[in-house]
């Protein structure tokens, strides 16, 4: 039995079709015709019945045999991997994650900003977009994720460093006519009610504390906890419909019926920190750009 018997028979496995698979596979049909008669003969048990309409079957032996095969293959698969890995530390996957509502900006920048540098042949970088940032610290020390980019990132486990500041922005319906100010005061938003996060989002306590620096003290509207991850959606219509006012970080959503706005305040903006888990080793990949995103946003 050999590993291109078992790769053979995956693909016909698959694709149900011997000219097809050989076209996959890139190979003679008769090479896989002869192969999997051989791989037959030596299990003495038929592994596909041939039909007259010239489709193909498992037999129930070959539906047993396939996940035995497909794990020797995904198994071969990842030794090599591990082997080109060792041979080359600067490869593999790096998955790294972001927060929407905290740093979707510069996250589209690394990922073009990276794709020009010396590794990005052999490095790929993975990302994830994370909406909803309930309990998403701990896919770091999980190793779900390899890094993350968010604001207000601590924890045991984990290690973070500041690289980057996100402005946040007045969203307010063009019906208001604050909407055409280059930038607003906390005052001029008073009157207007607030549509905030959920209490216990991080954002939640911030902008308030913002309200309360000057003295103030905004009507506040609570986002629903099971609305919290439509944000886009959300500005375009809450804020809009009921006339509210909206602070959030600047996202990349073009919107028809509300204009953010520049906020005139010293605490209208956060850090963004990029964080590692400290439970696990990273790999030569997962720390180069670790430090590549610290240096690139130092020049900026």
């Amino acid at each position: 039995m050999t590993i291109q018997q078992l790769t053979y028979f995956r693909e016909i496995a698959v694709t149900r079709n011997y000219t097809q698979a050989a076209a996959n596979l890139y190979v003679a049909q008769p090479s896989i015709s002869h192969s999997i008669q051989k791989l037959e003969d030596e299990l003495n048990v038929p592994l596909f019945i041939r039909n007259p309409n010239k489709t193909i079957e498992l037999t129930r032996y070959g539906k047993a045999f396939l996940p035995t095969a497909e794990k020797v293959l995904d198994t071969i698969r990842e030794g090599t991997a591990e082997i080109e890995h060792l041979r080359n530390p600067y490869s593999g996957i790096v998955k790294i994650a972001s927060a929407f509502a905290s740093s979707y900006e510069p996250f589209l920048y690394l990922l073009q900003a990276f794709s020009a540098t010396e590794h990005s042949r052999d490095i790929v970088l993975r990302p994830i977009v994370i909406h909803d940032a309930e309990n998403f610290l701990s896919l770091l020390p999980s190793g779900d994720i390899d890094l993350l980019m968010a604001v207000n990132v601590s924890g045991s486990q984990i290690q973070s460093v500041p690289f980057i500041y996100e402005e946040l922005m007045a969203y307010i319906p063009n019906s208001n006519p604050l909407s055409q100010a280059k930038s607003v005061k906390l005052s001029e938003l008073e009157p207007f009610e607030l549509l905030a996060p959920a209490q216990d989002a991080p954002l939640h306590e911030w902008i308030l504390d913002m309200y309360r620096s000057e003295g103030l003290s905004p009507q506040v509207s609570v986002l629903d906890t099971t609305e919290k991850s439509n944000w886009d959606s959300l500005l375009s219509t809450i804020v809009y419909d009921q006339k509210k006012v909206c602070i959030f970080p600047r996202v990349p959503v073009r919107f028809k019926y509300i204009t953010p706005v520049p906020i005139d305040h010293p605490m209208n903006s956060r850090p963004v920190s990029i964080a590692w888990a400290t439970n696990r080793a990273l790999s030569p990949a997962v720390r180069y750009v670790r430090d590549y995103i610290i240096n690139l946003f130092k020049k900026q």
